[in-house]
């Protein structure tokens, strides 16, 4: 892989990391009345070592990027490259104190115009974000961001 294309894969990565940090930190700045603010994903955050490994799936369930955990560490399953595992371990803290702000649909129509429709369709313009090594594996699809919220949309595949 070249590595103009690895920084693309890493900077996707990133980028939907980064998503669910803002939704962790936007739930801890405010509170909304009638929502409980449960955890995304309760009981994430005292099994994060079972994390195994973490894939991004974009538009057309094509696999944008895979980490893995390795006897020598994390690293980018397409290319074998190292990955930094402080920062591994931050995101998937972040993802694991990641909180609910507010029900905004449950109406499969509206997934689209948030991003978080299913990420088999090729006009998909969100990212799922998938989670390997837990019972169950979780499946997160991340959406666009909300400024008025202060938070990213997300539901769970």
């Amino acid at each position: 892989m070249r590595p103009r294309a690895l920084l693309a894969l890493i900077a996707v990565t990133l980028q939907a990391l980064i998503a669910a940090a803002v939704l962790e930190h936007a739930s801890s700045r405010r509170h909304q009345p009638g929502v409980d603010g449960t955890r995304l994903l309760p009981g994430l955050e005292s099994s994060i070592n079972a994390v195994s490994g973490l894939q991004l799936v974009g538009a057309g369930a094509r696999a944008l990027v895979t980490l893995r955990r390795t006897p020598r560490g994390w690293e980018v399953a397409e290319t074998a490259a190292p990955a930094d595992p402080a920062r591994v371990r931050s995101y998937l803290l972040r993802l694991a104190r990641a909180r609910i702000i507010a029900s905004k649909t449950r109406d499969p129509s509206l997934y689209p115009l948030i991003g978080v429709a299913a990420i088999d369709h090729a006009d998909a313009s969100g990212v799922e974000a998938r989670l390997s090594g837990l019972m169950p594996e979780p499946a997160l699809l991340i959406g666009r961001y909300d400024a008025r919220l202060d938070g990213t949309f997300v539901r769970l595949a």
